[in-house]
């Protein structure tokens, strides 16, 4: 049984359900709801990191997995409409699907907001106690962000949604 998606709100910012790697805390709807209430999760930024170990970053406007954190990867979470859109934290551009596209196999790149619903994720946690979930394409429906491949360079786009590890994202707070 595939866990629904949780619709992500300005309380949970990024999933009440969801375990962050807040300096290894868990962070439970409680938790998550009285820190959002501080700014914890909306002042940012985070690294949006995949289960192979490797961050999401920006390479002018297409995304690819990187080996390290560095100043291209951070992302702020921005509460949109139920969802939570990731922001660039250089450009303040959003992540977003190429051309609004929703099909299987499109890229995921660096959009100029526009309030469509490719730039809007949900988070559905995996459950077992594992920090990880997966991103969930408001407008593309049963697809979520993935890799196409492990290795540092790979493209990032949308894939039917099937709890693979190339779909396990987990967010890390940026050291200040």
């Amino acid at each position: 049984m595939k866990p629904s998606p949780v619709k992500l709100s300005r309380a949970a910012a990024i999933g009440a359900a969801v375990l962050l790697g807040l300096g290894g805390a868990a962070v439970t709807p409680t938790t998550a709801h009285a820190a959002s209430s501080q700014g914890m999760f909306l002042d940012g930024p985070f690294y949006l990191i995949n289960a192979n170990g490797k961050y999401l970053g920006a390479d002018g406007t297409w995304l690819r997995l990187y080996g390290n954190g560095g100043g291209n990867r951070y992302f702020n979470t921005v509460p949109d409409r139920g969802y939570v859109t990731f922001e660039h934290n250089d450009s303040k551009k959003n992540i977003g699907t190429v051309y609004n596209d929703t099909h299987s196999g499109t890229r995921v790149f660096l959009a100029n907001p526009s309030g469509s619903g490719t730039q809007d994720w949900s988070a559905v946690p995996f459950g077992g106690g594992t920090e990880f979930f997966a991103l969930q394409n408001l407008a593309a429906i049963g697809k979520c962000m993935g890799i196409s491949g492990g290795s540092s360079g790979t493209d990032i786009a949308i894939f039917p949604c099937d709890r693979a590890p190339n779909q396990q994202w987990r967010l890390q707070r940026v050291p200040r």
